[in-house]
């Protein structure tokens, strides 16, 4: 049961309203499944802490191929990434229908090993794959780049028809009645959507878990977390869930979830990708913009997403969104690197530290420039920006919140109910002071000529349920939101099986707008690592961190 009983009605109402959009006979036996509970009990409280203690460390990443509900071909559709996937329906090998199939079945696998969605709508993706398919045979020609591409998008984003909760029971019912800005372009570039993701309440916490849907599990091991706040996002993408996602980051929710879960993640400058029409915690917070952002289990997908938003000039249709086209950078065999050994905060864990080692060494050997970073202090950067996300003293996360209970542990993160409220005068010093920093940061950026600067998107690896929070998890992305400057996070080392298995990811950062550069500073700074764009285009086409352990180079085990 519920700790606030009068709510329990609504919330038994939404949980069997998503769990009759699975198939009954694509429901897996509980006894296969490594959750605490009964999947299918809507009366239960999935996010409560102590369900979790116990949970068994499993590796659900290929459950699909285990669980006898995927076909060999749909499971074979859900191990390639994207970018094979579109190759595959432009060539007519693969319908839409088929991939589409393939990642319904996958996602529902997903979520019952990691409780990763929120919203399901099988039915409506594959009417829209039908209706792909009949235009394709017709014309012989696909629509859009993203055509017959099952995308899943974090539960901020709007589609006319389906519920926006963010976590909040409050938000129960609020059907969207029209489109994010986004989700517009994703669909006339030929994208196909069928879920939404989960997320913590408030959004601003370095852990998924609500009163509605629960607690998120990590598909590398479900005994430790996924993150926050693109959580849901990231395990279904590691689950082979989805080929493609859309998450958002204020803080760090894209790189942090996407490094607990040895995915890749771009966080990019404020304007590049339209944010309009979706919802978010403290909507007009402008001090520190949220931005959106894809994530996916290859580099390669992340660029072509880029590419296809791009393409459709979001910036007519998104005020916010600057007029900059996609660029094809030239990216010098050899690079000048900065490397962030530690922030002086949070000093990394000796799997942190070994694998940001054996990186550095690696760009060494490969010849690449290797310089130590020493910007101005982060700590008054994240003084700053910390500051910024509690001006409020949290009276929009309590309107949201009425009357349900805050999530053990929000309380203590920097976007929990304080206090104090910034005066209108003050939140100006903030910004001035932003902008000093802001400026240090960049002289200091020209005097060391770097190309792009490497750092730990954590101190940490994923933790377990009910100790991750936002202040420490963010610690090292958090100045990047501040500054503004582009962010590329990827899978770099990994320790396999037992309680301690999990993911290490590493950020590049670029300067501000420079998504496409950093993208390519990534795929040379993989070649070092022996994980070349060749390796990743071969016959199997894994990708992610399963996919670097099967091709056996570059990636790195602790």
């Amino acid at each position: 049961m519920t700790r606030f009983p009068s709510s329990q009605p609504l919330l038994t109402k939404k949980r069997l309203a998503q769990l009759s959009q699975i198939p009954p006979d694509w429901l897996l036996p509980r006894s296969s499944l490594p959750l605490p509970f009964d999947f299918t009990d809507v009366t239960h409280d999935h996010s409560a802490v102590a369900d979790f203690t116990s949970t068994p460390a499993w590796d659900v990443r290929r459950f699909f191929e285990k669980c006898g509900l995927l076909t060999e071909k749909e499971c074979e559709i859900v191990s390639v990434d994207a970018f094979v996937a579109l190759e595959n329906m432009r060539n007519g090998d693969w319908t839409a229908v088929e991939v589409t199939t393939a990642y319904c079945k996958s996602a529902a696998v997903a979520h019952q090993t990691t409780t990763c969605l929120t919203e399901i709508f099988f039915d409506r993706a594959l009417s829209r794959a039908h209706d792909l398919d009949d235009h394709f045979r017709r014309t012989g020609k696909t629509m859009g780049p993203l055509h017959g591409l099952p995308i899943s998008l974090k539960d901020q984003f709007n589609i006319t028809g389906v519920d926006t909760t963010m976590g909040y029971v409050k938000w129960i019912g609020q059907i969207a009645t029209q489109n994010s800005t986004l989700v517009d372009i994703l669909l006339e570039s030929g994208a196909v959507l069928y879920v939404k993701t989960n997320v913590p309440q408030t959004l601003m916490f370095g852990e998924t878990v609500n009163n509605i849907f629960g607690r998120t599990l990590n598909p590398l091991n479900t005994s430790l977390s996924p993150g926050g706040s693109s959580g849901g996002e990231a395990a279904l993408l590691a689950a082979h869930g989805s080929p493609l996602g859309v998450g958002t980051d204020i803080g760090g929710s894209i790189r942090v979830p996407a490094g607990f879960c040895g995915l890749y993640g771009l966080k990019p400058s404020h304007g590049r990708i339209p944010y309009y029409g979706a919802a978010n915690s403290c909507m007009g917070q402008e001090s520190v913009p949220s931005v959106a952002g894809p994530m996916a289990r290859s580099l390669r997908d992340l660029k072509l997403f880029l590419k296809a938003v791009c393409t459709a000039m979001p910036w007519r249709r998104d005020p916010q969104c600057v007029e900059l086209a996609f660029r094809d950078f030239v990216i010098p065999q050899r690079l000048r690197i900065g490397i962030l050994t530690t922030n002086s905060i949070e000093p990394p864990s000796p799997q942190v530290q070994a694998a940001m080692t054996r990186l550095t060494t690696s760009l060494r050997d490969a010849g690449h420039e290797v310089v130590e970073w020493a910007p101005p202090p982060h700590l008054a950067g994240l003084e700053i920006v910390c500051k910024m996300y509690t001006a409020d003293a949290g009276e929009d996360i309590r309107a949201s919140l009425h009357p349900e209970d805050i999530v053990p542990g929000i309380h203590h993160s920097p976007s929990g109910p304080t206090t104090k409220r910034t005066t209108v005068y003050e939140l100006w010093q903030l910004h001035r002071q932003r902008d000093e920093y802001a400026h240090a940061y960049l002289t200091y950026w020209n005097e060391m000529r770097v190309d792009c600067v490497l750092s730990p998107v954590t101190s940490h690896m994923a933790m377990k349920h009910g100790e991750s929070g936002a202040e420490g998890t963010a610690s090292y992305t958090a100045i990047f939101n501040l500054l503004g400057y582009a962010s590329c996070c990827f899978p770099v080392a990994a320790t396999v099986g037992g309680e301690g298995g999990g993911s290490v990811g590493v950020e590049c950062v670029g300067r501000r707008f420079a998504e496409e550069w950093v993208l390519g500073c990534v795929e040379r700074i993989e070649e070092a690592m022996g994980a070349s764009a060749s390796a990743s285009a071969s016959a199997s086409a894994r990708t992610g961190v399963d996919g670097m352990e099967e091709r056996g180079v570059g990636y790195i085990r602790l």
